[in-house]
């Protein structure tokens, strides 16, 4: 059986004047998840902040990890799976980045512009300050693990685990054929929330106290899901079902 190659997306930490403080960010439990899963991890790496094609053409699905901006390739990314019908699977940031995609992408579609990597990042630059595409703070306190974030507790696993609750899956969603139930049990560490969802994606999951935790594609042809939880630690299904959808489309 073809082993399934899975472009992770890298973190960034920018310094640029400092070259060694310039740094591309890949977590263990990313590759380590997908290795379980019998997929090979393969981290793609920019240059300037391009990645090229001969990278993304190795892969057949990408992981949107957790991190902390959006980035100009991402664009690039989530362009090629759509022409390809390579599967992506977002995660924290990785949801917010394909809701962005699809917050920019109707705008553009809106002022009769093609929708390329050059005016998703012109509108991007334009508009980021702006409500409709900003994510809106969480009031403190919270179940999403606020202490964490903020710093005010360590980070490990006895406090990760006091970062789950649950969250309510909508029966018509690919989650629930994923769990087959319309609730589990998830980590879920973020400050912020997705208000404003683009026209590519419906709402798939909720938190008791109404955050959005997971996105998805409505086309079905293709298989692009955003969670705001973290599975990469201990939600092996998740994982497994990606990497079938991935197989279907090799």
């Amino acid at each position: 059986m073809k082993k399934i190659v899975i472009g992770i997306v890298p973190g960034v930490r920018k310094n640029i004047d400092n070259p060694y403080e310039y740094k591309y960010i890949f977590l263990n439990n990313y590759s380590k998840m997908i290795s379980e899963v019998e997929g090979i991890p393969f981290g793609l790496l920019p240059s300037d902040e391009v990645i090229s094609i001969e990278q993304l053409n190795i892969c057949d699905g990408f992981i949107f990890p957790g991190g902390r901006s959006l980035e100009r390739f991402h664009f690039d990314i989530i362009l090629h799976a759509l022409k390809y019908n390579k599967p992506i699977l977002g995660i924290c940031l990785g949801m917010q980045v394909l809701n962005y995609f699809s917050i920019l992408k109707d705008i553009l579609v809106s002022r009769n512009m093609n929708i390329n990597n050059d005016n998703l990042w012109k509108i991007f630059n334009e508009v980021q300050d702006k409500d409709i595409f900003k994510l809106k703070d969480i009031p403190t306190p919270n179940i999403h693990g606020y202490q964490i974030m903020k710093n005010e507790v360590e980070c490990n696993l006895d406090t990760l685990a006091k970062s789950r609750h649950d969250i309510n899956i909508n029966k018509d969603s690919i989650l629930y054929t994923i769990y087959n139930t319309n609730k589990i049990n998830v980590l879920s560490l973020h400050l912020k929330q997705v208000t404003n969802v683009g026209s590519d994606f419906y709402i798939s999951a909720v938190s008791p106290d109404n955050i959005i935790e997971g996105l998805e594609y409505k086309d079905n042809n293709y298989f692009i899901i955003g969670v705001q939880y973290h599975p990469e630690l201990d939600d092996k299904v998740l994982f497994k079902r990606f990497i079938s959808e991935v197989r279907i489309r090799v």
